[in-house]
């Protein structure tokens, strides 16, 4: 096997062949002395797995969802550090790439900046590529082909402006109330309550059109696939496990990378029931999301 990774990935290996737990190696450092940090709690079991044993258990699975904060270099690299170590991985899909990079993913580019490229990655608003270099080194290190799992911006606009529409592929059939009213909760939390109440319902049906999108591209592929998307995607209960399951995947598992935050030192501090697993890691910053996007947030009222 080809040894692609970048330094820094391969600082966290030790090497192509060993399976070094990554742990202590970060890159973020706010709350690095949290008891959770680098532990990985498992929501059915009630219990802390090693990460060797999260392995272990996501190679029982047709489908990994591995939830993400998108700038957080660590998410990154304990991404690649599971893409590396899967017994098997027939296929990588990502949300940051489109339906219209299939095209270009299709003549199968063979180094990470070969992708980066094909894709017009410093186009995308995506952040850097540096970032997501890691993941896609993985990728083809274990020669998985990578996939494009995000559907256009003009689907996704026409969503929002027609509502959803049943589909027998995307399995897009009503929520429960219960499903629903968390996703929706979800959408207000995540735009610190500035999304105007009357576009809730029109984020909520692009939210479901893409994860159920996302499923369904993922379905396509053949052996065990991987996901790479924000976490709020990789929850079980609303996000596309929920679709992978109604479009026939037979077992699918998430793993949400967590942030940890100050005083919070349980499980139980933290929504650990939206994944299988969750992984805890330090903090990219000490600063609250709402403050600091507080003018864009502002301007959606």
């Amino acid at each position: 096997m080809r040894c692609l990774l970048a330094p820094i990935v391969l600082a966290l290996l030790q090497g192509c062949g060993g399976r070094a737990s990554p742990a202590g190696n970060w890159s973020t450092y706010h709350y690095a002395d949290n008891p959770l940090v680098g532990r990985v709690w498992s929501a059915d079991r009630d219990t802390f797995l090693g990460p060797d044993d999260l392995v272990e258990a996501l190679a029982e699975a047709d489908v990994v969802v591995l939830g993400e904060k998108h700038d957080n270099p660590d998410h990154h690299h304990l991404q690649a550090w599971i893409i590396h170590h899967l017994a098997r991985v027939g296929a990588v899909a990502f949300e940051m790439l489109d339906e219209e990079d299939a095209p270009a993913l299709a003549q199968g580019p063979t180094t990470t900046q070969a992708v980066a490229t094909a894709v017009a990655w410093e186009d995308s608003g995506w952040p850097h590529f540096v970032l997501y270099e890691p993941v896609f080194a993985a990728a083809l290190d274990r020669a998985a082909p990578i996939l494009a799992a995000h559907p256009s911006a003009g689907r996704l606009r026409t969503v929002m402006r027609q509502g959803l529409r049943l589909d027998p592929l995307l399995k897009l059939d009503p929520l429960a109330p219960e499903q629903q009213k968390a996703l929706e909760d979800e959408i207000r939390e995540t735009h610190c309550g500035y999304a105007p109440e009357k576009m809730v319902a029109p984020m909520a049906d692009a939210q479901r059109f893409k994860d159920a999108w996302m499923a369904a591209r993922v379905i396509e592929a053949d052996g065990p696939r991987v996901l790479i998307a924000g976490a709020g995607h990789a929850r079980r209960d609303v996000g596309v496990p929920l679709y992978l399951r109604r479009q026939g995947a037979k077992k699918v598992l998430s793993v949400g990378f967590v942030e940890v935050r100050a005083g919070k030192d349980q499980p139980g501090d933290y929504p650990v029931e939206r994944f299988d697993y969750v992984y805890f890691t330090p903090r990219l910053e000490d600063v609250d999301p709402c403050e600091k996007f507080r003018a864009q947030l502002e301007q959606m009222g």
